[in-house]
């Protein structure tokens, strides 16, 4: 047997669509919990580094679809605007958008699974 360290594990990552649980659930029932916990999640993480780690990402990826003229892709606006509620509706507003559109960007990921981690 192979020499190995034991190491402390605190999360675990799993691929569960289509996998550990049919592709429906997915749909059915954590889109909806994300788009029902997004308002509360960002007014409370919002000054978090991994949230704002992952709005820049959000807002990266918008200015890079902008210039890519994809169609519809609403723009984030910046993190230093006046009105801090008003910067948070627009990551929503994207977000939302491209749940709708059904991408797979990373930065909407990551930000979907800070939302459904069971404390």
């Amino acid at each position: 047997m192979w020499p190995c360290r034991m190491l402390s594990v605190s999360a675990a990552v799993l691929d569960i669509e289509g996998t550990t649980t049919s592709i429906s659930y997915v749909a059915e029932h954590m889109f909806p919990f994300v788009r029902r916990e997004l308002s509360k999640f960002l007014a409370t993480g919002w000054d978090t580094h991994q949230v704002q780690d992952d709005v820049e990402s959000l807002r990266a990826l918008a200015a890079q679809d902008a210039a890519n003229n994809v169609a519809g892709v609403p723009a984030i606006l910046a993190k230093d605007a006046d009105d801090k509620q008003a910067v948070i509706d627009s990551v929503i507003t994207n977000i939302l958008w491209q749940m709708d559109m059904d991408r797979k960007s990373t930065a909407l990921k990551s930000l979907q699974g800070r939302i459904l981690v069971v404390p």
